[in-house]
């Protein structure tokens, strides 16, 4: 390896290029190889950074079952040259959710793979989700308890034209040509219920 002017390799110089880059870096090949990670992806995976160069993506987690795995090798097999992607991927016991910016370079045959952890966002996200949903079914059962109320409404007026004309029949039943104008309106208001 070439070294510049300070004795330095352009691997060291990358190295302290990718560690002042916040979140997570990821050098490989097309082959799916590492060439190289920065350190934050070093201590969240528990990799020593020097040993990864030449490993195949995914040899420590099973990454190869992995969303990130597919998306890298989808990547490397498409004419993009530039990508971005959500994706989850399990850092020790949690899942988190990455945003991750994907760059070829090196005529395709090598990558940059920079995430960020979205994880607060993503949880922000489904919890307005959630209370969106909420707030629908609010709505929803609001609506039907409206309905209700007008429908009992509804119901209840003719009830109120039956009940007083069935009050007004019983006071003339003495006399059958008002009583059968009452049961006509009784009947009739019947009809409109049923």
């Amino acid at each position: 390896m070439e070294s510049g002017k300070n004795g330095q390799s352009k691997q060291d110089l990358f190295s302290i290029v990718i560690d002042t880059i916040p979140g997570y870096v990821s050098w490989i090949a097309s082959d799916l190889r590492y060439l190289g990670i920065n350190q934050a992806v070093a201590d969240s995976f528990r990799i020593n950074r020097e040993k990864i160069v030449g490993e195949k993506l995914g040899f420590k987690t099973g990454m190869s079952k992995h969303d990130f795995f597919n998306r890298v090798k989808d990547f490397f097999e498409s004419p993009l040259e530039r990508d971005s992607f959500e994706v989850k991927i399990r850092v020790g016991d949690a899942e988190h959710w990455h945003l991750v910016e994907a760059k070829k370079y090196n005529s395709g045959t090598e990558a940059l793979f920079v995430g960020i952890d979205i994880t607060a966002r993503k949880n922000a996200e489904e919890a307005l989700a959630s209370e969106q949903q909420e707030r629908m079914r609010d709505a929803r059962l609001a609506s039907l308890g409206e309905m209700a109320a007008s429908i009992v409404h509804e119901i209840k007026t003719p009830l109120g034209v039956l009940i007083g004309n069935a009050d007004l029949l019983a006071e003339r039943l003495q006399d059958p040509v008002k009583s059968a104008v009452y049961v006509g309106k009784i009947q009739k208001t019947a009809l409109t219920i049923h």
